[in-house]
C-alpha cells in the first residue's frame, strides 16, 4: 500500500497539520533531525539525493512542507539566506525531480503569500496579480512555485485546480492528471488570493 511521504515533518507546519493527516493516511516523515524511536520517521536531507531517492519509492504522494526555517520571513543574513536559496529552490528541485523518477503520482507543495507581499498587508491580493516578492524568502518560495510545471502535461483551462478554504485549512479539488506527476503549490496560511505560475488559484 503506498504512502503519503511529509517532507519537513519536525517543521511548524507539519506539526500544524499531521495531526489531521495521520489518521487518514499512512505517513512517512521525513527530516534531517528526527528524533525518537517513531518508525515513521525517516531521517534525510532534501539536499541530499542519495538519501532523498529511497525515500520516494512506494510513495503515493509527498507534501513538501521543507524549509529554511528559524527566522522571520523579512531577515536577511548572508549566511542565512544562502541556506534559504539551498533549501528552499534546490531542495524543492530535489523533492519534485526525486518524485517523478520515482512516479510519485501527487506532490503538493507549500508556498508562501509572501510571494505577494509587497503589495501591503491592508490589500487583498487578486488571483491574478503578479508576484512582488519582499525579501530572501519571499523570492525563494516564487522560485520554488515554478519547480511544478515541469513535471505537468499542458490541459484545459477548464480543468485547472483550485484550491479553497480558511487560513490553516486546505482542502483540494483537483481534476484527475494525465503524466508521470500531479502537482499542486498551496500559497501560505493567511488571509488572501493567490494564482500560482501554471493559473491555479490558491484562496487561504
Amino acid at each position: 500500500m503506498s504512502f503519503v511521504l511529509v517532507t519537513g515533518a519536525t517543521g511548524e507546519v507539519a506539526h500544524g497539520v499531521l495531526p489531521y493527516l495521520q489518521s487518514q493516511f499512512d505517513l512517512h516523515l521525513l527530516a534531517p533531525d528526527v528524533a525518537g524511536n517513531d518508525p515513521r520517521h525517516v531521517r534525510a536531507d532534501i539536499l541530499d539525493w542519495q538519501a532523498l531517492a529511497p525515500a520516494m519509492n512506494g510513495a503515493g504522494a509527498v507534501l513538501h512542507l521543507a524549509v529554511a526555517s528559524g527566522h522571520s520571513g523579512i531577515y536577511e543574513d548572508d549566511g542565512f539566506n544562502d541556506e534559504r536559496f539551498d533549501v528552499n529552490v534546490k531542495g524543492t528541485f530535489h523533492v519534485f525531480e526525486s518524485a517523478c523518477r520515482a512516479g510519485v503520482k501527487r506532490v503538493v507543495h507549500v508556498s508562501s503569500l509572501m510571494v505577494v507581499w509587497g503589495y501591503g498587508k491592508e490589500c487583498r491580493v487578486a488571483g491574478d496579480a503578479l508576484p512582488r516578492p519582499v525579501g530572501t524568502y519571499a523570492l525563494t518560495s516564487l522560485v520554488g512555485e515554478h519547480r511544478p510545471a515541469l513535471c505537468r502535461k499542458p490541459r484545459p483551462r477548464s480543468h485547472q485546480p483550485a484550491y479553497r478554504g480558511p487560513a490553516r485549512s486546505y482542502r483540494s479539488e483537483r481534476a484527475p492528471e494525465a503524466g508521470p506527476a500531479s502537482a499542486s503549490t498551496f500559497c501560505g496560511f493567511s488571509a488572501g488570493v493567490r494564482q500560482g505560475p501554471d493559473g491555479a488559484a490558491a484562496e487561504v
